[in-house]
């Protein structure tokens, strides 16, 4: 009897699983919140390196504490938190920027964010900061 053998083999289809904790950041404007964007634009340059340099990678997953709320199903009052942190539309359009990613669909009001702050949970205020983005994912771009 053999061993299992572990790790790749030739010919072995390959994924690269990423986890990250994108910046956070304050108010929009302030020194946090363009640094955000700055982290941002590096991530997806290099997403897109490996994309590039690993042909063996068929599949990139980026899982992410990503501090943006893309769409308005991903909070809880779409309306009144438009334009502050997280919901900001520089935010939304970095987010679907990522080269090549795709976000899978998720079930309404699937919260990441509880928020305690206040009691706020009580009243249902949370929201969705958490992703799961795929390369070469079917259907359409969620961001």
């Amino acid at each position: 009897m053999h061993p299992p053998q572990l790790g790749p083999r030739v010919g072995d289809r390959q994924a690269l699983v990423i986890a990250g904790h994108f910046p956070n950041s304050q108010a929009p404007g302030c020194d946090e919140f363009v640094y955000k964007f700055g982290w941002l634009d590096a991530l997806d340059g290099w997403v897109g390196g490996q994309m590039k340099s690993h042909e063996q990678f068929v599949l990139i997953v980026l899982m992410d504490d990503a501090n943006i709320v893309p769409e308005g199903r991903d909070f809880y009052d779409p309306i009144a938190l438009t334009g502050q942190i997280h919901h900001t539309p520089k935010e939304h359009a970095q987010f679907q920027q990522l080269v090549g990613l795709r976000h899978l669909e998720q079930p309404p009001h699937s919260w990441t964010w509880r928020g305690y702050r206040n009691l706020a949970s009580t009243g249902n205020q949370d929201l969705r900061t958490d992703h799961i983005l795929v390369s070469g994912a079917e259907g359409p771009r969620d961001g």
